[in-house]
């Protein structure tokens, strides 16, 4: 091992160590008696030359006599005096310090015969007095002391590198571009309008996760010294809007439900999911549980989806657009006969031509509504633009339908009914016949639970029929229960309706043109001459025209 020393010192062992006074090499023994060393052979055999001169060389024995040596080679003496006088040299150590201060290294030299060999201890006392005192190896010195490691370099001491804490690392680990790609069905078919581009969060998903940074630990030379680690830099999460840091601080999470997208190297959960340009082939069909907001046209045959409400600045060209709440179109709806706009709350238009429309709440058209078919549960308005016009089409309307111009001097075909819409109609039956039925079977439960309570009694119940009246009486409670919630539903329905009829209306501040067919409480009226400024009303069991504002 090659080490650059900033010590390096010969020194003689101390003789506590253990002393070797003979030395064997084959048949030939080199002994330490009285002084002097003396070689001798075993036995009847001939000395092996090379075995003298390696027990001369262990032993350390340089000044000889030659003669006594030659004798003792030919075999003539059997045991001679080699060395008359002499002082035997104990184990030299080297120790041999990195520059750095980070190692030691020990260099033994072997003892002569009868010189001593240092102990681990020995050693390790060394060690202190050269300055070592971190990270000494206690079982490399009990190693080179009993495997007699000589005139090699052998390591006895390490110190330990600081370690440097790690920085904190975040990593997203959800994608937030979407599919963006149509997918392939089991029998091969791709639609390439359904491309999954709204790349959807519930709240408490997590979108982020966070290894903490780590403190650093410090590092020792030999000598003892302190080496300084640095401790790992934290790192904030990419949060954005609609999203929010748990309590551990580990992970990112969405606080709404909605688009998850990045903004400027930032997560951003958007409850409303805006399209930059057309909903055509480039983005697909859009479904979305919050508010879409279109920027420019939805093209024919394309469908967008939200459970709240729709905003499409352009126009909607034979598409079909679902809300749960409103729908606003800025540049009007072209439906080709094909499309279809519906919505929970209100429908909102510049203009509305070939279009289906069906809207709970209203219906409001600036420009004109030409062959239509609409249905709402409020009112139908066309009001506000330079035509304001309703020609063709059917129109149904819960309360009323107001109009700058009805129909055209084409005298085109335009029917109207206001009222009750058909949906509530059929609503109405229904929970009528499910009273009907409920209350039925209520009272044939009433009727067992009586004659149950009059056998208890009289002679009590077995099991099976205690059993059989805890059943009953628990269908009764849900009988009592879906009765009233049915009952609830039906008078609100009623009321819903009767105001209706007493509302129905149709009203044209401009010109209504013949052709028009209005229905107000099951009676039609047919337009035959053109009037202003008017209102069809139902009055005393037949519909007239009035005043506009009448």
């Amino acid at each position: 091992m090659r080490m650059s020393e900033t010590m390096n010192s010969d020194m003689q062992a101390p003789a506590a160590g253990g002393r070797s006074t003979t030395i064997r090499k084959g048949d030939v023994l080199l002994q330490l008696e009285g002084g002097g060393v003396w070689l001798a052979c075993r036995g009847d055999s001939v000395p092996f030359p090379a075995d003298v001169d390696a027990a001369l060389e262990e032993g350390g024995v340089t000044e000889r006599d030659e003669d006594a040596l030659r004798k003792f080679l030919d075999g003539k003496d059997r045991r001679v005096l080699i060395a008359s006088a002499f002082v035997p040299v104990d184990a030299k150590v080297k120790v041999a310090m990195a520059k750095d201060s980070m190692s030691v290294s020990l260099l033994v030299s072997p003892p002569s015969l009868g010189g001593a060999m240092p102990s681990p201890d020995e050693l390790e006392e060394q060690l202190h007095r050269h300055g070592a005192v971190y990270g000494i190896d206690k079982s490399a010195l009990a190693k080179l002391c009993a495997e007699k490691l000589f005139d090699e370099y052998v390591e006895v001491a390490r110190g330990t590198s600081a370690v440097h804490g790690s920085d904190a690392a975040v990593e997203v680990v959800v994608g937030t571009g979407g599919r963006r790609g149509p997918v392939e069905d089991e029998d091969g078919n791709v639609d390439l309008k359904n491309l999954g581009i709204v790349n959807l969060v519930h709240a408490g998903d997590v979108l982020a996760t966070k290894t903490p940074p780590t403190e650093g630990v410090e590092g020792h030379t030999v000598r003892g010294g302190v080496l300084g680690a640095k401790n790992g830099k934290d790192k904030s999460f990419p949060a954005g809007p609609g999203t929010v840091v748990s309590e551990d601080g580990l992970s990112l999470l969405a606080a709404v439900e909605g688009h998850l997208t990045e903004v400027n190297g930032r997560l951003q959960v958007l409850p409303v999911f805006e399209v930059n340009g057309d909903v055509d082939y480039s983005t697909g069909n859009i479904d979305f549980p919050g508010s879409v907001v279109v920027k420019g046209v939805v093209r024919d045959g394309f469908e967008v989806r939200a459970s709240e409400n729709i905003t499409v600045n352009g126009t909607v060209e034979g598409a079909f657009l679902v809300a749960g709440g409103n729908i606003t179109v800025v540049g009007g709806i072209r439906g080709v006969s094909k499309g279809k706009v519906e919505a929970k709350g209100n429908i909102a238009a510049d203009f509305a031509d070939q279009a289906t429309l069906f809207a709970d709440g209203d219906i409001l058209i600036k420009n004109a509504l030409l062959h239509s078919d609409c249905r709402c549960g409020g009112k139908l308005v066309v009001s506000g633009g330079k035509k304001s016009q309703i020609a063709g089409g059917k129109i149904q309307a819960g309360s009323e339908v107001v109009c700058a111009t009805l129909g055209s001097e084409m005298g085109t075909k335009t029917e109207i009914a206001v009222g009750a819409l058909p949906e509530q109609v059929e609503r109405r039956d229904f929970l009528r016949k499910e009273l009907h039925q409920t209350t039925e079977n209520l009272e044939k439960v009433e009727k067992n639970i009586a004659f149950l309570k009059h056998a208890e009694a009289e002679k009590g119940l077995d099991d099976e029929k205690r059993a059989m009246l805890g059943k009953l009486t628990r269908t009764a409670f849900s009988c009592k229960a879906s009765m009233k919630q049915l009952g609830d539903e039906a008078a609100l329905l009623e009321a819903d309706m009767e105001r209706k009829r007493e509302r129905g209306a149709v009203r044209v501040r401009g010109t209504c043109y013949p052709g028009i067919s209005v229905s107000i409480r099951g009676l039609t009226y047919r337009v035959r001459e053109e009037f202003k400024f008017g209102a069809l009303l139902y009055d005393e069991g037949e519909i007239k025209v009035k005043p506009f504002d009448a």
